[in-house]
């Protein structure tokens, strides 16, 4: 009910007693007086009720409010948003953008609703333009006046070389076509600096809001947004304070290409990033929106020529370049996808190939010669290699080895014809190429371990590297295939793998108030060992404030969860810390104290790794970026936890002590439902 409207009581008359008697003229008098108010009253309601439908009216046709408000009382918002949005959420309300809801406390402004009938559609520039330093610096101003406070927090980190990666960057990739109320709205793409172990460069699409003074985020993501924006070196919440729901449409891209005339497919790899750089300090846009590939330095693919399209896919009729050994396709918005190629004859294992604890590889449907190697025939694709540590792995789009220093086309023997006749070569005396000592040193002992399933890692200790690399060399790890090109291309035996290992990785759970959890964590080179056993669905555990677990699974109570397993993709930085082995307790006391371990996860920790680190007379310490950390061993926890830290360390034996430029470590802020994960490498020798 209204309730603004006049509560309008029954007219119920009195029983007057019969020896009270008035006279006439009194009578009639008062039954004109009450004839008189009772018209004004419902003249008053009329009037009153024609000017909220009117007012209604009025704000649809500004185009302020969806058209299901209209016929409602605005000031009720319970009563006006219940048929537009959930009724369960944290907040509903209407501010000078429209009207929104937020999911939970946490969460941003949600504006969705108000276009699900008329949803945003973008005109993109070709690449991305760089917002001049005075607008950029009017917005940010407009929408905080203490801005400059926020570039001296972000500064107070900067060192002379990256001292703009503590900042703020804006590009405008485009402008809004429809709906008709945003129209000619530019689009951005909002970059910022994100902190946790180390930093990197996070980035949204954006638009800016004069009449709330605010950055709103297209968002991307396919789910109701229920989380906050990043806070580790700046809030980007008093920056970024609601969001939209978007599709974006023509910046979609296919999975799989068909090469044509060629009996070959291109998989799609990722977003393009610039060569060599470190992964663990990503400094271009995200997903290499508007074709930005270092905001550091405004590094922008401006397209390619027309004589680097090598042809243009029938299906989604995208031209496909060849530039520096990658295929690509260029959307829309100038951001670029790259592809390696995969030849016919290899082909995707079945489901139960791929659950090896390893990378799966392709099976190789080749006709093999009767000398050659008979294990499990299974390769990956191959190129140059990272050889150590839990970062390990092989370069992408350096697959193509025809101006490599160690080949040689005329050293290779024909090995096997593959099922449409290419015929496959190996190395005639691969003993001294540098391709196969990487590749050995990579991942030789893990192939040996594979090969002899009934050794344990000590077991190692007793072959000499000889004999290993003998067998290596015995079991054709690496082939090589000439494509529709002429180009030379390399594979690698999926079963060398690295070792490296990720070692004993503990979950800690801090609930507010007891409660039944799920925790699933997927290394993506899979598990050696999970304590509780690691159900397919995750460990179910019920858990306490105090950290206390018990996992329904086994009926048993555990103070964290343990996994070790495999993984790459980490990307360490060269910053980090040196420190003596005399004081290396202290040291990481205080360290891992800065990083956000509270006493005991530091006394785990350091029970588990200290004896490790104490081999020579120094150590190198550094950390996993977390964003890096997420990609290579991806956690999820339901409920959703409010604080999440996951700290990830790799170290080095020093013989003597070397200086390196310290890591950049933030504080964390343990807040609600917490979550902290801790592990290391460990690389079996």
């Amino acid at each position: 009910m209204n309730s603004n409207t006049p509560n309008i009581e029954p007219n119920i008359p009195t029983q007057m007693p019969e020896k009270k008697k008035f006279p006439t003229w009194i009578i009639i008098f008062f039954s004109v007086l009450g004839g008189a108010v009772l018209i004004g009253m419902i003249g008053y309601i009329i009037f009153f009720m024609n000017s909220v439908i009117r007012s209604g009216n009025s704000a649809d046709n500004a185009g302020n409010l969806p058209e299901a408000l209209t016929d409602q009382n605005l000031l009720d918002q319970d009563a006006a948003t219940d048929d537009v949005f959930d009724a369960d959420v944290f907040e509903k309300g209407e501010d000078a953008f429209g009207t929104f809801v937020r999911a939970t406390e946490d969460s941003p402004k949600d504006y969705s609703p108000m276009f699900l009938e008329d949803p945003i559609v973008v005109d993109w520039y070709p690449h991305a333009v760089a917002v001049s330093e005075t607008q950029a610096e009017k917005i940010y101003k407009d929408i905080r006046p203490q801005y400059f406070l926020d570039q001296e927090a972000m500064q107070s980190y900067a060192d002379t070389d990256v001292a703009n990666v503590y900042a703020f960057h804006l590009y405008e990739l485009g402008t809004i076509s429809t709906p008709e109320q945003l129209q000619g709205t530019p689009v951005y793409i909002f970059s910022y600096p994100v902190g946790g172990m180390g930093i990197t460069i996070w980035g949204d699409y954006v638009i800016y809001s004069e009449k709330v003074h605010s950055f709103v985020a297209l968002d991307t993501s396919e789910q109701q947004r229920t989380w906050a924006f990043a806070s580790e070196i700046v809030d980007m919440n008093t920056y970024i304070r609601g969001v939209i729901s978007f599709d974006t449409g023509l910046l979609t891209y296919p999975e799989l290409i068909d090469v044509p005339s060629a009996d070959s497919t291109l998989v799609h790899m990722g977003s393009l990033t610039e060569r060599d750089e470190n992964p663990f300090e990503h400094y271009g846009a995200q997903e290499n929106a508007g074709g930005i590939l270092n905001l550091t330095t405004g590094n922008i693919v401006i397209g390619y020529p027309n004589n680097a399209i090598e042809f243009t896919d029938k299906k989604s009729n995208e031209d496909i370049y060849f530039v520096d050994g990658a295929y690509q396709v260029i959307l829309d918005d100038g951001s670029v996808q790259t592809y390696e190629l995969l030849p016919s004859f290899l082909s995707v294992p079945d489901d139960a190939e791929q659950k090896q604890m390893y990378t799966y590889g392709y099976v190789a449907e080749v006709d093999w010669n009767a000398d050659f190697s008979q294990s499990r025939n299974t390769y990956i694709i191959g190129g140059e290699l990272t050889t150590t540590g839990c970062a390990a792995g092989i370069e992408t789009h350096t697959n193509i080895v025809n101006e490599a220093d160690w080949f040689n086309e005329q050293n290779l023997t024909q090995v096997g014809t593959a099922k449409n006749g290419d015929p496959i070569y190996v190395m005639t005396d691969p003993e001294d190429v540098q391709i196969y000592k990487d590749f050995f040193t990579f991942g030789g002992q893990g192939g040996y371990m594979q090969l002899h399933p009934e050794l344990e890692f000590t077991d190692l200790e007793n072959v000499s590297e000889e004999e290993m690399y003998d067998e290596f060399l015995s079991n054709d790890p690496i082939i090589f295939w000439k494509d529709h090109k002429d180009r030379w291309r390399v594979y690698f035996k999926s079963e060398y793998q690295s070792l490296a290992e990720c070692g004993k990785p503990v979950i800690y759970l801090y609930p507010e108030k007891a409660m039944d959890v799920n925790v699933q964590v997927a290394p993506n080179g899979g598990f050696t060992y999970t304590d509780p056993v690691y159900p397919e669905s995750g460990w179910f555990v019920h858990a306490t404030p105090e950290g206390k677990l018990y996992s329904y699974r086994d009926m048993a109570s555990y103070p964290y969860l343990f996994w070790e397993g495999h993984a790459d993709g980490f990307g360490f930085s060269e910053k980090g810390f040196v420190f003596s082995r005399d004081t290396l307790e202290s040291d990481m006391t205080k360290l891992l104290a800065k990083a956000g371990l509270n006493k005991q996860e530091t006394i785990d920790f350091l029970e588990f790794w200290l004896p490790k680190m104490q081999e020579k007379p120094y150590v190198f310490v550094t950390f996993a970026n977390q964003h890096a950390f997420e990609s290579a061993a991806p956690l999820n926890i339901t409920p959703a936890p409010d604080s999440v830290l996951r700290v990830f360390m790799n170290f080095k034996s020093l013989d003597t002590y070397t200086k390196v430029e310290p890591l950049l470590l933030r504080g964390f802020e343990r807040k609600g439902f917490t979550v902290v994960e801790w592990g290391g490498i460990l690389e079996k020798k």
